[in-house]
């Protein structure tokens, strides 16, 4: 407002902007709505990213390319992970990919799900968890509102879940039991999950044959226990006496809820999306309640050493 408030006159009503829907009990969580400026030469691009608010983007001088991507391309822009400084960004070079470095994204090459200008006067609405890769085409200045998700809050009720095993005392073979049983307990396969999550993720932060958590067993090594805990990983065999038998079974029904209610209308693809980028999340998130933050360091500097 101080800075150009005539740049508001583009985006009028804006602090009045309702939610997409009533939020009931999170309503004490919503977050108010926002406004910011861009303001750029041609050329200058925002690297493919997601965010976990809605945002309506409106052009108001020269023009910007778009390309948007359904939060079903997870996998394939391979994503930095979520405890990154580069957080929700791709790690693609979109002008030259790396075939062998980003296996999955070669899959999809260039083709987004979107792809079209936007001139002055034009506004775009870009709903949370759609990745948006833009680029200046001429000198450009733009707005973008970012308003509150229900998917945001949703997401915030399942991570504080996995925030109460903070009270547990878990071993390794348990911490890996939890998460395979999450995966299961939504309807998917661990190995194959973590297998792509790591090759998806963490693989292309390769330096030196380190990988970022210092062993590239890290991630795949959820799957080493299953043997031993045949007994504890399927959902049907917790109980009041497993210690963390409570909290995973009450993430399972978040994970349900947030799926059948909060994503209700949107498509299978586009569901499975936003199911896989909150499930990544809150692997991530378990892996550093239990196996700490020092894998942090060596993953910045991994990304240091590889930076293109």
């Amino acid at each position: 407002k101080k800075f150009a408030p005539e740049l508001l006159e583009y985006a009028k009503g804006w602090e009045n902007l309702q939610p997409e829907v009533e939020f009931g009990s999170n309503a004490m969580m919503a977050m108010a709505p926002y406004i910011s400026v861009w303001i750029g030469g041609p050329g200058v691009v925002t690297q493919a990213h997601y965010d976990v608010a809605n945002n309506v983007f409106v052009q108001v001088h020269g023009r910007k390319r778009f390309k948007l991507y359904s939060p079903s391309r997870l996998k394939q822009l391979h994503v930095y992970p979520d405890a990154h400084p580069r957080a929700r960004k791709s790690q693609v070079d979109f002008d030259k990919p790396d075939a062998d470095l980003f296996p999955f994204f070669n899959g999809i090459g260039l083709k987004p799900d979107l792809d079209f200008e936007l001139g002055p006067g034009d506004a775009l609405y870009i709903p949370a968890f759609w990745f948006h890769h833009v680029e200046a085409l001429t000198e450009s200045i733009s707005l973008n509102v970012f308003s509150e998700s229900s998917a945001r809050l949703k997401a915030g009720e399942i991570f504080a879940g996995a925030r109460a095993l903070s009270h547990i005392g878990l071993n390794e073979c348990e911490v890996k039991s939890f998460i395979i049983a999450i995966i299961e307990g939504i309807g998917r396969e661990p190995q194959r999950f973590l297998a792509d999550l790591w090759k998806s993720r963490f693989s292309p932060l390769l330096s030196d044959g380190h990988g970022v958590f210092g062993k590239r067993d890290a991630i795949l090594a959820f799957v080493e226990c299953e043997n031993k805990l045949k007994d504890t990983i399927s959902m049907g065999d917790w109980n009041g006496d497993k210690k963390y038998g409570h909290i995973a079974k009450n993430i399972v029904e978040k994970f349900k809820s947030f799926r059948n209610d909060t994503l209700d209308g949107a498509r299978d693809l586009e569901k499975d999306g936003l199911e896989s980028i909150i499930l990544s999340h809150l692997i991530e998130l378990v892996f550093i309640q239990y196996f700490g933050k020092d894998y942090l360091k060596e993953m910045n500097t991994s990304c240091l050493m590889t930076k293109r």
